[in-house]
C-alpha cells in the first residue's frame, strides 16, 4: 500500500492511504477481483471460494504507520512483520507481513487495518476493503448463487459505503498523525465505492479516477434476480433506500 489523493466532484482532492493489487495489472474487471497495480479506495475487492486456503502477503510502501489487515469473520494467521493491537503489521522498514486463512463460510467481508495508537483512523484515511466468498456450487455461468439453494441471482452489485472528514485528511498529510480524535470527527464527505455522487456513475476503472476503480451504477433486465451486498465501513450510520423495488434480506453480518 502507498499513499495518494483521491479526486472529488467539485475539482479539489482528498490525501487517502491505500491498498492496492502489487500483481494485478490496469484493467482487471470489478466482477473477476481484480484492480488496478495502484493504491485504491477501497481497497481491491478479493473474491475466492469456499473452502479455499487464502493468503494475503502486505508490504508497507510507504504509509506512516504500521499497517496491519483485520478480516471479520475469519481466523487469520499472522506471520512476520512486527506486534500490532490485534495482529501482526508492517511497517516500512519490518519487510512484509504473510496472513492466512480459510474461508469456510459464503458471504460478504470487511477486510481493514486497525491502528494500535488511534483505533478508526486506518479506516477514516481509506484502509479497508470487501471479500466476497462464493459458495460450493457457484458457477458464474450456470449457478449464480449467493449461499446456496434458494439464493439465485441473475446480477450481482457491491455497496461500499464510508464517510470522511476532510479536516483529519489535512493533519494527516501534514504529518500531524496524534491529532486524530473520535470526539473531534465530523464527516461531510459520503462515498459509495469511494466515489461521490456524480463520479459514481462513471464506469469501473474510468481514467478520471486513478485510484477510485469502482463505480456504483447498478443495472438489471426487467424480471432479473438483483443481488445487493452492502457493507458499512463506516463510522456513521448510513440509511439505505433502494426505491420502487420488493426487497428480500437473505443474510446479514456476512
Amino acid at each position: 500500500m502507498l499513499f495518494r489523493s483521491i479526486n472529488l466532484p467539485e475539482g479539489t482532492s482528498l490525501y487517502m492511504w491505500g491498498f492496492g493489487d502489487m500483481n494485478a495489472g490496469a484493467g482487471a474487471t470489478h466482477e473477476e477481483g481484480g484492480g488496478y497495480n495502484l493504491p485504491q479506495y477501497p481497497g481491491p475487492t478479493l473474491i475466492v471460494d469456499q473452502g479455499e486456503t487464502v493468503t494475503i502477503n502486505l508490504t508497507n510502501y510507504g504509509v506512516p504507520q504500521p499497517v496491519s489487515m483485520v478480516v471479520s469473520g475469519h481466523n487469520v494467521t499472522a506471520t512476520g512483520g512486527v506486534d500490532g493491537l490485534v495482529t501482526k503489521a508492517a511497517t516500512t522498514t519490518s519487510g512484509p507481513v504473510t496472513y492466512t486463512f480459510v474461508a469456510d463460510e459464503p458471504g460478504t467481508y470487511l477486510y481493514h487495518s486497525l491502528d494500535g495508537v488511534n483505533p478508526g483512523l486506518h479506516v477514516e484515511m481509506g484502509l479497508l476493503g470487501v471479500l466476497i466468498v462464493r459458495p460450493e456450487g457457484y458457477d458464474a455461468n450456470d449457478n449464480r448463487i449467493a449461499y446456496g439453494a434458494g439464493t439465485p441471482y441473475d446480477q450481482e452489485y457491491l455497496y461500499l459505503l464510508t464517510e470522511a472528514d476532510p479536516g483529519v485528511h489535512i493533519e494527516m498529510e501534514r504529518g500531524h498523525y496524534n491529532h486524530f480524535t473520535q470526539s473531534d470527527r465530523f464527516a461531510t464527505i459520503y462515498f459509495v465505492n469511494g466515489r461521490v455522487f456524480p463520479d459514481l456513475f462513471q464506469g469501473d476503472y474510468n481514467t478520471l479516477f486513478p485510484h477510485q476503480p469502482y463505480e456504483s451504477l447498478a443495472q438489471a433486465h426487467p424480471g432479473d434476480k438483483v443481488l445487493v451486498r452492502e457493507v458499512n465501513a463506516g463510522h456513521d450510520s448510513h440509511p439505505f433506500h433502494h426505491h420502487g423495488e420488493n426487497l428480500r434480506f437473505i443474510a446479514k453480518d456476512g
